[in-house]
């Protein structure tokens, strides 16, 4: 069963992204869910799941800087090939009209 490290930035939207979170936390059971201090706080937590080999992909819920704290952790890495998952939950959804994500997950 495939482990997921979902980083949540909870005032990402308004708050947008806790309500998400509410949603789909029982949908990924095999998961660990870190309620986000600072965007700092994003690359390092992504870092380190990629460096110690913690998570088979790290999932960034939370708005465009989320994506790109949590993208950078993991480049940042000597593991950078982990997957980055995206639930969206800012308000200016850039990163994801770029590369085709949906909006709703």
């Amino acid at each position: 069963m495939k482990r997921y490290l979902i980083l949540v930035n909870p005032s990402s939207g308004g708050g947008r992204s806790l309500s998400l979170w509410a949603r789909f936390a029982r949908r990924l059971p095999n998961s660990e869910s870190v309620i986000l201090h600072s965007i700092e706080e994003a690359s390092e937590r992504a870092e380190e799941a990629a460096e110690k080999g913690t998570a088979d992909a790290v999932i960034a819920l939370g708005g465009d800087g989320t994506i790109h704290a949590v993208a950078n952790g993991l480049l940042s890495s000597s593991a950078p090939k982990l997957p980055l998952g995206v639930l969206y939950g800012g308000t200016s959804p850039d990163f994801c009209r770029f590369h085709g994500i949906p909006l709703d997950p």
